[in-house]
């Protein structure tokens, strides 16, 4: 499969897991907004605060499951894969730096509530966040990569098995979260991550010894 292709599976399977976030976020605003409200608060500082966790928090999500995503598509092309620009080019029409969603979000809580002067503040941490978030996705794809490539070619079928099962794993764990935002899917996600990118790290090391 070639490079293309793949990002374009990857774009397909990206598409429902962010259409539910998308969801998933305006429901979040509906019920923080309502209950506000009931509370007499909603025209307070805590609104646009609360605004604006929920829409860090939906782009730390966004951004795993562009990881994820990539990562299982990546070794579809592998070992052939070794720029990971195509990729956060991938990542970043997903996640652009207009906020899409997001920034249209927060645009209307600023007016419902009459605060134009604190659009500003509420968008600029949620600019810096999907930055830092980008930056943190840029360096584990460049590890990932860097780990394929030396992976022996003896090894490569248990790398790639190991990457599919975490890939699979992750998903579940994604489309789980996105339906159930309570649940303690966010702690399992990273632990699943932390366990796949430490036994392609010990292949990799083993293949140099």
């Amino acid at each position: 499969m070639k490079l293309d292709e793949a990002l374009s599976l990857a774009s397909d399977r990206l598409r429902p897991l962010l259409r539910q976030d998308r969801e998933r976020v305006a429901l979040e605003l509906t019920a923080m907004q309502n209950a506000q409200a009931s509370s007499g608060a909603f025209l307070s500082g805590a609104t646009i605060k609360k605004t604006r966790a929920i829409a860090i928090a939906a782009i730390h999500r966004r951004v795993e499951f562009c990881v994820a995503t990539l990562k299982t598509c990546v070794l579809q092309v592998s070992p052939s894969v070794s720029d990971v620009k195509p990729l956060m080019d991938t990542m970043e029409h997903f996640l652009p730096a207009t906020l899409d969603d997001l920034h249209t979000h927060i645009n209307a809580i600023v007016l419902k509530i009459n605060a134009p002067n604190t659009l500003a503040p509420a968008l600029d941490p949620v600019v810096t966040a999907r930055l830092d978030e980008l930056q943190k996705a840029e360096v584990d794809l460049k590890l990932y990569l860097k780990q394929i490539h030396k992976a022996p070619e003896r090894g490569l079928s248990l790398s790639t098995g190991i990457s599919c099962i975490s890939f699979a794993t992750n998903l579940v764990l994604s489309v789980l979260w996105v339906m159930d935002p309570g649940g303690p899917y966010e702690p399992w996600l990273a632990l699943n991550t932390v366990v796949s990118v430490g036994l392609l790290g010990f292949l990799a090391w083993k293949s140099r010894r």
